[in-house]
């Protein structure tokens, strides 16, 4: 009997030691990611060309990318385009690239002021958001105001601004991605959990909105008739067909997406 207790009490010291270096890892996992994130970010902010994330000890490259994506809706005159670096051992460094450029050199000038021109933009919009109202109605609501204020950019080769959410909020004019970005952003301003979608199939971008327990797609840009139907279409009415839509309902003329 003796040597049943001691063994379960073995058992029971070594499954707490596992759950106490798996919690440690776990954590340092989190702190790690987060130190990159920050890393990335202070890179754009000093216009570095590279920054070195070696000492972070990260080897997913899901990972890197999420970093990206996190660190490139603050940062809006990085370009979303990289490249890496990755050893056996873990990436070794990011190479950031930009959306501004005077010849070779990083228009630092132009960024600063788009940074600055995007935050002013943002937080207006948003203190034109009834926050009183409903999580559902805030929604809606952003959604109809971005729609209103945006133009879908109609040229053959739009500019990079037109991806962002730059160009949706201060030029009022975008594509797919500068409307999916900026309805992003102005949610999780809002205390909304927003994700990006993207389809290279499709060559389209939309957005997943976490409410009420359940994820419901918004297509903003399909809401907008003038990205249908291009300036032929003079009606000032606004589409809901893409507003807060099931899977199911998605999938009907919606496919192959990825969820950022």
């Amino acid at each position: 009997m003796k040597k049943l207790i001691t063994l379960l009490l073995i058992i029971l010291l070594l499954g707490s030691g596992f759950y106490v270096v798996n919690r440690y890892q776990n954590r340092n996992d989190i702190e790690n990611y987060e130190k990159m994130v920050t890393a990335i970010a202070d890179g754009y902010e000093n216009f570095d060309e590279k920054v070195n994330l070696f000492k972070y000890n990260i080897d997913d490259v899901t990972l890197l990318e999420k970093a990206m994506s996190e660190v490139n809706n603050q940062i809006y005159y990085s370009n979303k385009n990289y490249k890496y670096h990755i050893s056996k051992i873990g990436i070794n460094d990011v190479l950031l690239e930009y959306n501004y450029y005077n010849g070779d050199m990083i228009d630092i000038v132009k960024c600063r002021q788009v940074q600055a021109e995007t935050d002013n933009a943002i937080t207006e919009f948003i203190a034109s958001i009834d926050t009183s109202k409903s999580q559902y109605e805030q929604i809606l609501e952003v959604h109809d105001k971005l729609i209103d204020l945006i133009d879908y950019d109609l040229s053959d080769s739009p500019s990079l601004d037109s991806y962002s959410i730059y160009g949706a909020l201060v030029n009022n004019k975008a594509v797919c991605d500068g409307y999916s970005y900026t309805l992003i952003k102005i949610l999780r301003e809002l205390g909304i959990s927003a994700s990006y979608v993207g389809s290279e199939a499709m060559n389209h971008s939309w957005v997943m909105v976490q409410y009420n327990n359940s994820n419901y797609y918004i297509d903003i840009t399909w809401d907008d008739p003038i990205a249908l139907y291009g300036d032929m279409y003079v009606s000032n009415s606004i589409s809901h067909q893409y507003f807060m839509i099931t899977e199911d309902e998605l999938s009907k003329d919606h496919y192959d997406w990825t969820v950022e």
